[in-house]
């Protein structure tokens, strides 16, 4: 379960950090 957080860390920068850039 090391993966879970890196997941969710990148799908909310992927859906935030796109169009906050």
């Amino acid at each position: 379960m090391s993966g879970t957080p890196v997941l969710i860390a990148v799908t909310f920068r992927s859906a935030v950090g796109l169009p906050l850039t």
